[in-house]
């Protein structure tokens, strides 16, 4: 297993896919497009005092991290929109919590795109 292996398990898409090779590229593919977007979108949001945004961005992010697992992401959104759930309305709320959690998940989503996108391409030789 290599270093950006580690970080990604594919077998819940592999498994739901039932090894169709033009289905594990399209969920890719579209993970690849949504989820570097939903990241960016997440960490814009954390910036701000915006909970009920955060959650709104955390949340969105969940369903695809259940498909194309990356350590500990499903997890730490998980946390990260609870927290942020937890925080609005509250004057001064800390929001450290929040951004420990996102640099993980920003560090472990960083480690595995090359691995996802390799997967991707690997994928798209195949089917042609």
């Amino acid at each position: 297993m290599d270093a950006d292996e580690q970080f990604v398990d594919l077998s819940f898409l592999y498994e739901i896919s039932d090894n169709d090779e033009v289905y594990i590229y399209d969920v890719l593919k579209l993970f690849l497009e949504s989820s570097q977007t939903g990241v960016s979108d997440l960490v814009k949001a954390s910036e701000t005092d915006d909970y009920q945004l955060i959650a709104k961005k955390a949340h969105f992010l969940k369903s695809s991290a259940n498909i194309v697992k990356i350590k500990d992401m499903h997890t730490l959104l998980v946390q990260i929109e609870q927290k942020a759930k937890e925080n609005i309305g509250l004057e001064n709320a800390d929001k450290s919590e929040i951004q420990s959690w996102l640099k993980t998940m920003v560090g472990n989503f960083n480690a595995a795109l090359p691995f996802i996108i390799a997967e991707k391409e690997r994928m798209a030789t195949t089917i042609k």
